[in-house]
């Protein structure tokens, strides 16, 4: 029973409580409306770099909101793999290794600025070839799945929808 002195208990849904990672949200799909007029290879003409990288800034936030006790120390990997492996998230490829291994690779060539062994896994004869031919498909791709695991997730109590 709340204290009466203290006043009312405040109860924030999981999307009131995260206000940080609607307001990340919010940019990405700003960048997207942006971006979504350009061909699949128009790198250079748009700011997909910028929406790539908030993406999986977006989906680092939430799986450290999903998860709730993960700390400064817990890498990404390691809370894709956590939100997995406890059944708050469904992996988005049948395959729950390659799909941690995909978002991974994607998310480590952004953040490190490895687009070399990004061309490389792509069968890319070099990283002009990877971003002109590649990037944008797979940037739109991933925040697709983005959107797959974030809608698993109820924005009122930040469980996993039934």
């Amino acid at each position: 029973m709340a204290n009466p002195e203290s006043g009312p208990v405040e109860t924030k849904s999981f999307k009131e409580k995260y206000l940080d990672l609607q307001h990340i949200a919010r940019e990405v799909m700003i960048l997207q409306r942006r971006n979504q007029n350009l061909g699949p290879f128009a790198v250079q003409d748009g700011f997909l770099f910028a929406q790539a990288t908030l993406t999986l800034l977006a989906l680092e936030r939430f799986l450290r909101a999903i998860l709730r006790d993960a700390s400064d120390a817990d890498r990404f990997r390691s809370l894709l793999t956590r939100a997995f492996d406890n059944g708050l998230l469904e992996p988005p490829f049948e395959d729950r290794t390659e799909a941690i291994q995909r978002i991974c690779d994607f998310r480590n060539a952004l953040a490190h600025g490895n687009f070399g062994q990004a061309a490389s896994a792509a069968g890319a004869r070099s990283v002009r070839e990877y971003l002109d031919t590649q990037f944008a498909v797979e940037a739109r791709h991933m925040l697709q799945v983005v959107d797959k695991l974030m809608a698993q997730i109820d924005p009122a109590t930040g469980s996993r929808r039934t």
